[in-house]
């Protein structure tokens, strides 16, 4: 993972995958199974799937909540040996975004 997420470059790929609704999709899951809860970048990735609304597409939302779970889930699973997060602002954002995608 640690590779790949070096070899990734998101901002790049998030203005290509923006248009189409399948490559935002595949982008989300894959942000989802690499990044970490401190990357930033990420969740503005993921912001992008859970904020598109173009062609009605439900898949792409679902895509960024289920990343967003990943992302934290791995988090959680390390118990007592993961650091504290402190939330910035990309992440709240991203939560609030969620939670509209999910009422």
């Amino acid at each position: 993972r640690k590779r790949l997420r070096r070899l990734l470059r998101l901002p790049e790929l998030r203005q290509l995958c923006r248009a189409h609704a399948p490559s935002m999709r595949y982008l989300a899951t894959l942000v989802g199974f690499v990044y970490e809860m401190e990357d930033s970048d990420a969740f503005e990735a993921i912001h992008d799937a859970l904020a598109y609304t173009e062609g009605g597409e439900v898949d792409v939302p679902r895509a960024g909540v289920m990343a967003m779970a990943s992302i934290c889930d791995r988090r959680r699973r390390l118990g007592s040996k993961a650091k504290a997060v402190s939330p910035n602002a990309v992440l709240m954002k991203c939560i609030e975004t969620a939670l509209g995608v999910t009422s």
